[in-house]
């Protein structure tokens, strides 16, 4: 079953809730693109600062850049980029970041990067958690899940887009399940309730076989209708139907 979503003046605010750097423009640079073009407000929210095996900042300053760069072609200000400033520290789930912090049952226990294991941004650009509490804050889940929920309840999206619980990425998949917990809550407790969309980006069929290149047709992964994902096979966004 296929869908078409339209972003268009109609839609009051869009938030783009992703792992990495380059994850926003792999998934949502259309959406972003067409927000821009109705003047629909939009919130890119980063999640690590993507620094996979450096020892310094280096990397995750640069990747930081790069990304508010590659917003800016697409028109959306520097002013629209929020960076959360954890970790990225692999891919598979028995290494990644997200997925130790969401699995983990003591909310304040400390997972260190290989920089460091507090927040951190850019020098003219503070992160999150140091905006809402003026200082870094410590990787663990208790800090992740209050910055992620500040920001979500501070700017309560109509649409909100995030990556999929099907992404073999264990950052991808941990973070849809933040972003679950954190909506349920919301909704529980003060009735907020917006439209949750999930993208995929790494696939079971592997990142050398999907997407497809050189076709404007996108199609379903090979073997990701096995998983009951969804019927049709030309899906990119579905929605989570939350409890």
């Amino acid at each position: 079953m296929s869908m078409k979503l339209e972003i268009n003046e109609k839609i009051k605010s869009i938030m783009i809730v992703v792992p990495h750097q380059d994850d926003e423009i792999l998934m949502t640079a259309g959406v972003i693109r067409e927000a821009v073009k109705a003047d629909v407000a939009c919130t890119v929210l980063m999640a690590t600062n993507g620094d996979y095996g450096c020892k310094d900042f280096s990397k995750g300053y640069a990747r930081l850049r790069e990304s508010i760069e590659g917003l800016q072609v697409l028109g959306l200000p520097e002013t629209a980029f929020e960076i959360m400033g954890y970790a990225d520290t692999g891919m598979p789930r028995e290494d990644s970041f997200l997925v130790h912090l969401y699995e983990e049952k003591e909310e304040e226990k400390i997972y260190s990067s290989f920089c460091g294991q507090e927040t951190y941004s850019l020098a003219d650009k503070a992160e999150l958690h140091r905006k809402r509490c003026g200082k870094g804050g410590l990787y663990h889940r208790k800090n992740f899940k209050e910055d992620l929920t500040y920001f979500i309840r501070e700017k309560k999206p109509e649409l909100i887009f995030t990556t999929s619980k099907y992404d073999t990425h264990g950052d991808h998949e941990a973070l849809y399940d933040f972003v679950c917990e954190v909506l349920d809550e919301l909704k529980e407790k003060e009735g907020y309730m917006p439209e949750l969309y999930c993208g995929l980006i790494h696939s079971c069929a592997g990142d050398e076989n999907w997407p497809l290149r050189d076709t404007d047709t996108f199609t379903c992964p090979e073997a990701l209708e096995i998983q009951r994902v969804f019927p049709g096979t030309d899906v990119i966004f579905w929605k989570y139907r939350r409890k």
